[in-house]
C-alpha cells in the first residue's frame, strides 16, 4: 500500500504534525498486520512508530545513502526502512520496496 500526502494548493508545513497523526491513525489497522514499513520523513516515521507502540529501532544497514534498514521492535521485530525527504533519487523507494521483498521472502536482513 502507498500512501502520499499532497498538498492541494499552497504548502502550509504549519498542518505538518496534525497531517501525520492523521496518517497514523487512518492507517493504524493496516499498519498492525505489515509485514514492513517503508516510510519517508523524520516526522512522518516518528508518528507511524509512535502509534505502533514502537519505542526502540536497530540500525541494520543502510541501502543507499538517507535510506536505513533498521528492526522496530515491538511484540515482534518489524523490517523497517527510513528515507530522509532530501536524500535519494527516483529508484531510491524501488530499491527499498524490493529490500522489503527480499527480507519477507528469505528472511534475512543483510
Amino acid at each position: 500500500m502507498l500512501v502520499e500526502i499532497v498538498a492541494d494548493g499552497e504548502l502550509d508545513l504549519s498542518l505538518g504534525p496534525a497531517l501525520v497523526s492523521a496518517l497514523a491513525n487512518a492507517l493504524d489497522t493496516a499498519m498492525a498486520s505489515a509485514s514492513g514499513i517503508v516510510v519517508t520523513g523524520g516526522e512522518t516515521a516518528k508518528a507511524l512508530l509512535s502509534k505502533l507502540l514502537v519505542n526502540e529501532v536497530e540500525l541494520v544497514d543502510e541501502i543507499e545513502d538517507g535510506l536505513c534498514l533498521g528492526l522496530a521492535r515491538r511484540g515482534s521485530d518489524l523490517p523497517l526502512i527510513t528515507k530522509s525527504g532530501a536524500f535519494g533519487n527516483a529508484g531510491s523507494l524501488v530499491r527499498a520496496l524490493e529490500k522489503l521483498r527480499m527480507i519477507r521472502a528469505t528472511g534475512i536482513l543483510a
